[in-house]
């Protein structure tokens, strides 16, 4: 008689985990948590690597959290223990699982679905003396978060950061903090500018195709500062700018062409012009080895 196999599911009850006697559904990650009771904007994958178990391959959890809905194992796994549970999530990382990109698709995807209601954040994120209505902060996120009617409406950081201003910080902090002076340097008095130049600029490097190693950075290299990723787009790669929006970008570091006799303004800006109509529409950008 050959050994017993299980199905390879398994859900968290009361303190211990049980084996499901059925395939929910078309044994999708989604029909699995809807089986569950949840949304599967209120679960997060965990793919658990394979030096930390050869029991379990996969966890979902409620997410920003560890709490476990359920996991997946080998068909030759017939039981779990909570020491398995825990094996399988020695290298789970909270910062990491829920960095701000995540972070961003969760709460994007929520508001969007009306699907992340205020006992369930409340009980994910430790929120005190919520309601049905009003703003709500979460030291857990870093985030604001806008409830109405008992769903989750809208959100926003608490330092004023973009997504990738963010992560650009947590992932490349040399690359950040190079931008984040030069921004400073030129906006000394004005910080509101400053940070909106920050999350332009690191917006900007999340785009650029090979970022720092991209062919055109060194042609938009602020001295020994940073490369200025969002001029690179527009340089190369389409990207529209405003005249008005150009002037607040590089603040302090292009001269107008008073001298210039053709059609609009022109700047320069490091090795590059930038030709703008009357109307402040850009016309045409020319710089060394051009090419478009």
């Amino acid at each position: 008689m050959g050994k017993r196999e299980s199905i390879g599911l398994f859900y968290y009850d009361n303190g211990a985990y049980r084996e499901y006697g059925h395939v929910p559904g078309n044994g999708s990650y989604i029909a699995i948590v809807e089986d569950q009771g949840y949304h599967s904007d209120e679960v997060h994958i965990y793919q658990v690597p394979k030096k930390d178990s050869d029991k379990i391959e996969t966890i979902a959890v409620e997410v920003f959290s560890r709490n476990v809905v359920f996991a997946i194992t080998p068909k030759h796994v017939t039981f779990l223990i909570d020491k398995d549970i825990k094996k399988a999530m020695s290298s789970f990382s909270f910062d990491w699982e829920y960095r701000p990109t995540v972070i961003l698709e969760i709460l994007d995807r929520a508001v969007i679905n009306e699907s992340l209601n205020i006992e369930f954040l409340s009980e994910v994120l430790g929120l005190k003396e919520t309601s049905d209505y009003g703003l709500f902060y979460s030291r857990k996120i870093k985030c604001y978060l806008h409830i109405n009617n008992g769903i989750l409406t809208d959100f926003q950081y608490d330092d004023g950061l973009s997504t990738w201003a963010r992560e650009l910080r947590d992932s490349n902090n040399g690359i950040y903090n190079l931008i984040s002076k030069t921004a400073n340097r030129y906006r000394s008095e004005d910080p509101f500018m400053a940070q909106k130049e920050i999350n332009t600029q690191c917006d900007a490097w999340a785009s650029v195709p090979q970022a720092s190693r991209n062919e055109f950075a060194t042609l938009h290299r602020q001295g020994h500062g940073p490369i200025n990723y969002h001029m690179l787009l527009v340089a190369h790669y389409g990207t529209t700018i405003s005249e008005r929006e150009f002037l607040e970008l590089n603040f302090g570091r292009y001269q107008w062409d008073k001298s210039w006799q053709g059609k609009g303004r022109k700047y320069d800006c490091g090795y590059f012009s930038y030709q703008f109509d009357e109307n402040g529409e850009l016309l045409d950008v020319a710089g060394p080895n051009f090419l478009g």
